[in-house]
């Protein structure tokens, strides 16, 4: 399935990240992978990250953020910032969160949880590289015009 995706990104000349599997990252010449701060810990003890140009993190804390960045992180994602269905019982984290982490690490820092058009306008001030989304590019009808509308609202 990797190798597939890997040919859809070429096509659309976007970069292809895989999440935890950095063997198969590996072996197909894919040069960034995402992974849980766990498989980090491991993988970077080992040194096994050092085919990588681009290595990202989930973070859920500023004390895991500065860890990724410690054990080599290049990007991380810090979440939840707004509530979200994927994680319903959770309370989000918020914007002083994401401002807290963007302020203590030199990485960039990709917002992740409950972004819409209607939230995502406030995360420029925060010092965040970015917003990543996945309810809702994966539940709505026209991921490109999704796109547009984010776009906008960031760049209003």
């Amino acid at each position: 399935m990797a190798q597939e995706v890997l040919g859809i990104c070429k096509k659309q000349k976007v970069p292809c990240i895989l999440h935890t599997w950095s063997g198969v990252s590996e072996k197909l010449g894919i040069s960034a992978i995402h992974l849980p701060l766990s498989d980090l810990r491991r993988l970077g003890r080992k040194g096994s990250l050092k085919s990588f140009d681009t290595v990202g993190a989930s973070c859920h804390s500023l004390s895991e953020a500065l860890e990724a960045e410690a054990l080599g992180a290049t990007i991380i994602t810090a979440s939840h910032i707004f509530p979200t269905d994927c994680k319903q019982n959770v309370p989000p984290k918020g914007l002083a969160f994401l401002s807290e982490i963007c302020q203590r690490v030199s990485i960039p820092v990709i917002a992740l949880g409950g972004i819409f058009e209607n939230n995502i306008a406030f995360l420029p001030d925060t010092g965040a590289a970015g917003a990543a989304v996945m309810s809702t590019a994966m539940t709505c009808d026209a991921p490109n015009h999704m796109m547009m509308a984010l776009r906008k609202q960031v760049h209003r």
